[in-house]
């Protein structure tokens, strides 16, 4: 599911190939014990199924954007996912254009052929 990819990047996780060639998604945290790295191909990643993995991505949003308030009282685990989608696709975006702008304000367009 190209969403959960999508939002799996957003929440920094690495991706790494295993000894068979196979591309898998780590996620790594730290616990009481010390390091956990956890690794999920493409199709386990539960972002579309999982309030468990959905929450701490609208957490990490609510710190990038104050205004970002989908958790009202009985609203559809759907579409508090499409949401998520929503502001990661715009998020982005601006990412993107904000780095092309730079680039063009100081004399130099990454994005023009040569």
């Amino acid at each position: 599911m190209k969403e959960n990819k999508l939002i799996a990047e957003f929440m920094g996780l690495e991706i790494e190939e295993t000894l068979n060639k196979l591309q898998v998604y780590a996620r790594k945290e730290k616990d009481y014990i010390g390091h956990k790295t956890e690794f999920y191909e493409p199709h386990e990643l539960l972002y579309h199924t999982s309030w468990d993995w959905l929450m701490p991505v609208v957490q990490k949003i609510r710190l990038e954007d104050l205004d970002f308030d989908v958790l009202e009282i009985g609203l559809p685990f759907n579409d508090v996912y499409d949401a998520v989608v929503e502001f990661i696709n715009e998020y982005n975006k601006q990412e993107f254009d904000e780095g092309h702008q730079s680039s063009v304000m100081f004399g130099v367009d990454n994005n023009q052929e040569l």
